[in-house]
């Protein structure tokens, strides 16, 4: 088995985060299957880039991890395909995903949001909730379908310095119906263009992002089950303070598990001494907050410990 440094995962921000943690998510679900091999990731304390253990070769990930992406993107479109936004669930439509047994669109389902008292909730994740033409799901499906066109966009994302460098093409919005939409699931702070601290306009500027990061963040939700709190479900990992909703992670220096990884964030990282005995040698925090219209957006990272 081999050991991978992935250069472009790095731990200490929240869109690089819900990759790499979206990445083992889907390594883990393969392995499940195959049984031939057992991922486990941890962060190099020098950069805190990602790190694999227990995979056969840097080729097999990527084409196991392609293939996986493949198959998320057929479920949203085909079990959720009737849903734009998390807001959009109903209760309906959460009896058919559980009457269907199927746990991977449960899972999907229960990364998203819940329905309480005949309420949708959205995950405390969500930060494209319909305002400025951004829906979570939708942005999800388009990503993917992206993705399927630009194939060598995975490895970028995975293995080099992050350069925010991809558009769709003319041909792409054509082809894939994307209209004006923009490939993002909104979890990096720069996706918000604010006036004040631009230059110029930034409606007349082209959007880039890394579509490779944003197809593994779209794999992480899966594995982030929103809590269904009395008032206010939020995402494990979660803590609302206020009119903000910050959600917080620890890397850790101990090659674990997706089961592993996934008690970590759920236990939280706020207890700093509880974190370290259990392997977390620094945390962070990003916070959700809404702006004019209700529009959502993250806040830049920033340390917690």
């Amino acid at each position: 088995m081999t050991v991978l440094k992935l250069q472009g995962l790095v731990g200490t921000h929240l869109f690089g985060f819900l990759a790499s943690y979206g990445l083992l998510r889907l390594l883990h679900r393969a392995a499940l299957r195959s049984r031939m091999f057992h991922p486990r990731l941890y962060f190099a304390g020098q950069d805190y880039c990602a790190v694999l253990d227990g995979v056969p070769s840097a080729k097999f990930v990527e084409d196991t991890i392609r293939g996986e992406l493949q198959a998320l993107h057929r479920r949203l479109k085909t079990d959720f395909g009737e849903i734009a936004k998390p807001s959009d669930l109903n209760q309906e439509f959460v009896d058919k995903i559980v009457r269907s047994n199927d746990v991977d669109a449960m899972d999907e389902l229960a990364g998203l949001g819940c329905v309480l008292a005949g309420e949708p909730h959205e995950t405390s994740l969500c930060a494209a909730n319909g305002a400025g033409h951004q829906n979570l799901v939708l942005s999800m499906r388009d990503v993917l379908a992206l993705l399927e066109e630009h194939p060598d966009r995975l490895s970028d994302a995975m293995n080099g310095t992050w350069t925010l460098a991809f558009e769709p093409t003319p041909e792409d919005r054509k082809k894939l119906a994307l209209g004006k939409r923009k490939p993002t699931l909104r979890l990096d702070p720069s996706d918000e263009r604010l006036y004040a601290l631009r230059f110029d306009n930034p409606t007349s500027n082209t959007y880039r992002t890394e579509l490779g990061a944003q197809a593994l963040a779209a794999a992480a939700f899966g594995g982030l089950p929103v809590v269904p709190q009395q008032d206010h479900p939020i995402a494990v990992g979660s803590e609302r303070r206020g009119m903000k909703t910050y959600f917080y992670w620890g890397l850790w220096s101990v090659p674990a598990s997706y089961a592993t990884v996934r008690s970590l964030i759920v236990t939280g990282a706020r207890d700093i001494d509880s974190a370290r005995t259990r392997g977390v040698f620094t945390a962070f925090r990003a916070a959700r907050v809404t702006g004019a219209k209700g529009k959502l957006s993250f806040a830049p990272t920033e340390p917690w410990w």
